[in-house]
């Protein structure tokens, strides 16, 4: 970790609030009825390489860990006000699969993990979002929406086999929502999205072990989802 994280975890914050208070300015588009709606979505994530710092005892040090892509599984149940805006909450699944171990750098070779792992996560999110008439259709619509995220678990799996090592924990986030939808009919939407997740300097306890990791964790996902409205 080093000092540009508190900045720009503050610069994230501001973008999004400015976001917030841009968007209702631009023409809505969608039913002006309010009605509730549930649906579901999945998707591709990925990640950039984190940079890891390790604690164990009286030892520290830094390594990096390579990411792959991986995927997102998720569920939610939402109102629509009729005036633009929707208010929804979220369970999602993410994760992405490790390229290969490179961290602790420095680790014996008896004891580096082997293998390929995973770092993912489980989240409980309160999304509020707003739709934009961008299209001039009346059966689709943009929108943007941004999102407070509770980090259920973060779950880091380096290596496989008994020289794995896994590490866990939880957190706090914050999310920004790009995308598209699309009514199919008076009951059915299909949604493509677009979001970013951002939790920084969480501590990542290792499983029956006394070591720690802080890392961030801030996923990007393209996603495909359908709503039922009711």
């Amino acid at each position: 970790m080093n000092n540009a994280k508190p900045l720009q975890s503050a610069s994230f914050a501001l973008l999004l609030a400015g976001v917030a208070v841009a968007v209702p300015g631009l023409a809505r588009a969608g039913s002006t009825e309010a009605h509730w709606y549930a649906g579901a979505m999945g998707g591709f994530a990925s990640q950039s390489d984190q940079s890891l710092a390790f604690t164990s005892g009286a030892n520290r040090e830094n390594g990096n860990l390579p990411l792959d892509t991986g995927s997102l599984l998720g569920a939610r149940i939402g109102r629509s006000f009729g005036n633009g805006w929707r208010l929804e909450g979220e369970f999602a699944y993410q994760g992405m699969d490790t390229k290969g171990p490179e961290f602790p750098p420095r680790a014996p070779p008896s004891q580096a993990p082997v293998g390929s792992g995973d770092y993912a996560s489980t989240a409980f999110a309160l999304n509020a979002l707003y739709d934009l008439n961008l299209t001039g259709s009346d059966k689709a619509e943009t929108y943007v929406g941004l999102g407070v995220v509770r980090l259920t678990e973060v779950d880091l799996d380096i290596g496989s086999g008994s020289a794995g090592r896994n590490y866990s924990g939880s957190g706090n986030g914050l999310q920004a929502l790009f995308g598209a939808r699309y009514s199919l009919d008076d009951a059915w939407t299909l949604d493509v999205g677009l979001r970013y997740l951002r939790a920084t300097d969480l501590s990542l306890d290792q499983e029956n072990g006394a070591s720690r990791i802080r890392a961030d964790y801030t996923p990007w996902a393209v996603t495909i989802g359908i709503d039922r409205r009711f």
